[in-house]
């Protein structure tokens, strides 16, 4: 079975749940070891993957009623890019949602802005990467036709804490010397956000918070400038898999399947709510994909064609 996605918005077949069979038995069942071996040759790893998973179902029991080939292939996809899932370090996470089209729960691989930038130094050619939201008082001048501007940050701490975001400013520079930044308003990140997540916009319009977007907005821009700012990078193949399965789920022959916004939550919820840190708090509705547009799927295509 292949692990290396194929890219695009595939509608892979969709099988029937076995959430009923534990994720230790799975593991340990042919389809299960199959996967693990395929993506982790050293058996030491393997077992220590094994491990980690059975530990983070433990700690998430909504994560035990997924669909134990995408819960094991969102898990591998984060194991093959290096991303420890460690909510506190942000890295990556997988999350379960309700797929209720198909009338079972799946788990939904999801790269965190910090793992961007590891990502991206592991390139070995950044020699320094920055992303930082722009506080009120901070911003000196801004022409965004000719990408110019100035900054003068607030060095009193407690006062700048207090004082309102009105921008996100992100920029890397290479070894080379090549330097890019990019500075968007908060407006500008607001269109994006209710363009891209039909989640976000029925929290706005329901006073909810069960989207990443309304529970930490600044994570999720920096993230989105990350993103954009990549573009501009030089590109290495796991930084290319780590956006483009970027809350896919994935199964088990590899194929992505994009969490789609066509019907909102008609189609997909959340099981599980999580805090800033992607730490579980209780079952509540979620966002759909983000960063993709409705009536789009691919990511990276979509990103790309922007």
């Amino acid at each position: 079975m292949a692990l290396t996605p194929t890219t695009g918005n595939i509608k892979a077949p969709v099988k029937a749940t076995n959430k009923n069979e534990s994720v230790s038995a799975y593991l340990n069942g042919k389809i299960g070891s199959a996967l693990v071996a395929n993506a982790i040759s050293d058996k030491a790893k393997a077992s220590r993957f094994v491990t980690s998973l059975i530990t983070l179902c433990s700690m998430n029991p909504d994560l035990q009623e997924c669909d134990r080939a995408t819960l094991v292939s969102a898990a591998l996809n984060a194991e093959t890019l290096g991303l420890p899932l460690n909510n506190q370090m942000g890295f990556g996470y997988v999350l379960p949602y309700k797929d209720k089209k198909n009338n079972r729960t799946v788990a939904q691989f999801q790269v965190g802005w910090r793992g961007i930038i590891q990502l991206m130094i592991r390139s070995g050619q950044m020699k320094k990467i920055h992303v930082i939201e722009v506080r009120a008082g901070e911003l000196v001048r801004f022409n965004p036709i000719l990408n110019d501007f100035e900054f003068a940050y607030l060095s009193n701490e407690e006062e700048r804490a207090k004082a309102p975001v009105i921008g996100y400013y992100c920029f890397f520079e290479t070894t080379n010397g090549y330097v890019q930044e990019l500075y968007w308003t908060k407006e500008k990140m607001e269109l994006h956000a209710k363009t891209y997540s039909p989640g976000y916009v029925a929290d706005l319009k329901k006073g909810t918070d069960f989207t990443f977007w309304s529970k930490d907005f600044d994570g999720m821009a920096k993230k989105t400038m990350l993103k954009q700012i990549s573009k501009f990078a030089p590109m290495s193949v796991d930084l290319v898999k780590a956006i483009e399965s970027d809350q896919a789920v994935i199964n088990e022959d590899g194929t992505y399947n994009y969490i789609d916004g066509n019907d909102n939550e008609d189609i997909v919820e959340a099981a599980t709510k999580v805090d800033e840190n992607g730490v579980v708090i209780e079952a509540e509705t979620d966002s759909v994909k983000e960063e993709v547009p409705p009536k789009k799927g691919d990511d990276l295509a979509d990103e790309l064609n922007k």
